[in-house]
């Protein structure tokens, strides 16, 4: 009896990882990169050059989706799809609704980002969003059947993979280089931050080298030859600065900027010496922060030359003056400028008076710094500096200010601006300036009033803000590219009677300063010159103070 031969397994169906990837690719573009995709289209000055960005962008993320995975172990291959496709989602959807784009220093403050801001960030569209097209396309990927070959092919194909996506972009960028260039205008920064998620993954390899670069340099000290002159004398009082730090807060929606709207009663009938509007040094508050307190300023921001030197705090505890720092802002509490310092952070207080939440959730108001600026007047007994980090007009601004402080109307309640109309948006805005306007107020009237101290303040911000000018919301623009409201803040000086008397200051010469070029590079040199610091690291051309008293 003849059997029949036996029929052949049938072969299942399973992808290369090849294919996956160029998969998963051509997804991520199609529905996670619309902001990219539309920005191109808006910039690309005939169809050939259309094109040719459009194969930039298939080469880059082909060559950086390739690089993140491993096409050796299938289940280590299809985690890092999954994570990417999650990762893409939620990036993109704060590019498409907010115009966030993710250079180093936007994925600088996501690492930093603590429970605090992601509740405050976290609704239910970005949820939905995220798991719509992140997540659902995930678990299809991981349950989708994949090839395996051997570990040297594999490897080959990999290698082929990421060189074949690298050559596209290349060759696409050489062929199209006039073209790209008449294209992006200057404004490439501003289109590449937003690819997904090609950037994100870009902005932590920078990271990861930056902590790289400083492993092993020695660590500079400054400010030696620090110390203090002859103010305290004069006054018979102790010297007590206030640098009180805003977050978010333009100069634009100041009044005493030349806002059409009232958002600073107090301040503008407050006996202030106004430099705004201000340039920032950057657009979000990590950089900005290690900018402002850095001797170096504007002219060196590489986190090299930060991670390595000594900063204001530092010249200023050389000089034998005592440094606290109070922190309400639970983003970026410290900012990683008060590092060799403690840092009293306000938000973890559960003050009912002022905490709506209380606990580490950041929803302390401002109001929160007036008991302390008591405090500190009662305790101090030398020469002090005090840095007041504000909450400010961080997003969502509906929560810097109590429901009853709502003087303009209707404002956004909402945790996502694409919920808001762009009146609503300005109107919480313009809230939380005012409440600022009222802390700052309410510390001028205290200081104004007591007799223990010579007080002087100096007040900036971060950055500024954006509130929907050409569809971009928030900060954290690449600075190249940034708009001006994100980089032009307040910045003001007030000197407390005593202060003015023992400083025998000029009030005219420092009036003649606000001549619109000030920035954040005079903050470190004025602060020294408020505290009558001497030292060679005190530049006095940058000095607001220079000349303008009888102590320097």
């Amino acid at each position: 009896m003849i059997r029949p031969a036996p029929t052949p397994p049938a072969r299942r169906f399973a992808l290369s990882p090849e294919l996956l990837n160029l998969i998963v690719v051509l997804y991520i573009l199609a529905v996670q990169n619309r902001t990219l995709f539309a920005r191109i289209a808006d910039l690309a000055p005939d169809p050939a050059t259309l094109a040719l960005l459009i194969l930039m962008t298939f080469g880059l993320t082909l060559a950086s989706v390739t690089l993140f995975t491993c096409f050796g172990a299938v289940w280590l291959h299809k985690l890092a799809l999954a994570a990417l496709l999650i990762l893409s989602a939620i990036t993109a959807w704060f590019t498409d609704t907010l115009g966030a784009v993710f250079d180093e220093q936007t994925v600088n403050a996501v690492y930093a980002t603590n429970g605090g801001e992601i509740s405050a960030l976290t609704n239910s569209d970005i949820v939905l969003y995220a798991c719509l097209t992140g997540l659902l396309p995930a678990l299809i990927v991981l349950a989708l059947p994949v090839k395996r070959r051997g570990l040297i092919r594999n490897g080959l194909i990999w290698l082929a993979t990421f060189v074949l996506g690298l050559a596209v972009f290349v060759g696409a960028r050489q062929i199209g280089h006039e073209g790209f260039n008449r294209a992006t205008r200057g404004e490439v920064a501003s289109v590449s931050y937003a690819l997904q998620p090609a950037a994100f993954l870009v902005g932590s390899a920078k990271l990861l080298i930056d902590q790289w670069q400083i492993l092993g340099l020695p660590f500079q000290q400054i400010g030696l030859d620090a110390k203090t002159g002859g103010l305290a004398a004069r006054s018979g009082k102790p010297n007590v600065v206030f640098l009180v730090v805003g977050e978010a807060a333009r100069s634009e929606n100041h009044q005493i900027d030349g806002y059409d709207r009232p958002t600073n009663p107090m301040l503008s009938r407050a006996d202030i010496v106004n430099f705004g509007p201000a340039t920032s040094c950057n657009t979000s508050t990590i950089p900005s922060l290690r900018c402002m307190f850095s001797r170096a300023g504007r002219s060196d921001t590489r986190y090299v030359t930060f991670a390595t030197t000594e900063n204001l705090l530092d010249v200023a505890a050389h000089a034998g003056v005592a440094v606290e720092w109070y922190d309400n802002d639970w983003t970026y509490s410290g900012a990683g400028v008060a590092t060799r310092i403690a840092v009293d952070r306000l938000y973890q207080r559960d003050d009912p008076a002022f905490c709506q939440t209380g606990g580490q959730t950041g929803e302390c108001l401002d109001t929160i710094f007036l008991p302390v600026l008591d405090q500190v007047i009662a305790e101090t007994t030398g020469p002090k500096l005090v840095v007041f980090h504000l909450a400010g007009s961080h997003f969502p601004y509906v929560r810097r200010y109590p429901p009853d402080f709502a003087t303009f109307a209707p404002a956004c309640t909402a945790t996502s601006a694409a919920d808001c109309t762009p009146a609503e948006i300005v109107n919480a805005y313009d809230n939380s300036i005012r409440f600022t306007d009222l802390v700052l107020g309410r510390m001028i009237q205290t200081l104004s009033h007591q007799d223990r101290i010579t007080a002087s303040i100096l007040y900036t911000s971060d950055h500024g803000e954006s509130l929907g000018e050409n569809g971009v919301f928030m900060h954290s623009a690449p600075l190249a590219s940034a708009p001006k409201q994100q980089t032009t803040v307040p910045f003001f000086l007030w000197f407390s009677p005593a202060a003015r008397a023992a400083m025998d200051l000029n009030i005219p010469c420092l009036q003649a300063k606000a001549n619109g070029t000030i920035s954040h590079d005079n903050l470190f040199p004025t602060v020294l010159g408020l505290l009558d610091i001497q030292t060679r690291d005190r530049n006095p051309v940058l000095d607001l103070t220079s000349g303008c008293t009888s102590l320097n």
